[in-house]
């Protein structure tokens, strides 16, 4: 829990200084997206923000594999849309 809070934390600082630059420069408009990783041991922590994605490769019986970590953070999905908008947010789409 400590080092998702961490995380959490670290994407917070990022998105307030964003915000603070785009403020000070008069852009009313940016965007960025980010992938952070950590092995811990036997333990993988994936964050991300934007539609940035994690993937994992691996070798399994001499094949080449992957497994998609996170779900892509884009609007015009379903779940986004409805996580966005349970949170107060409004979507104006191009």
């Amino acid at each position: 829990e400590a080092l998702q809070d961490c995380l959490r934390e670290a994407i917070q600082t990022t998105d307030e200084e964003v915000i603070r630059l785009c403020r000070d420069t008069q852009n009313h408009y940016s965007s960025c997206t980010g992938v952070m990783t950590l092995w811990t041991g036997h333990i993988l922590t994936v964050a991300h923000v934007g539609d940035s994605r994690a993937t994992l490769g691996y070798v399994e019986d001499g094949m080449v594999g992957y497994e998609q970590l996170t779900s892509d953070h884009k609007p015009d999905l379903p779940d986004e849309r409805r996580r966005i908008e349970e949170a107060g947010g409004v979507l104006a789409l191009r």
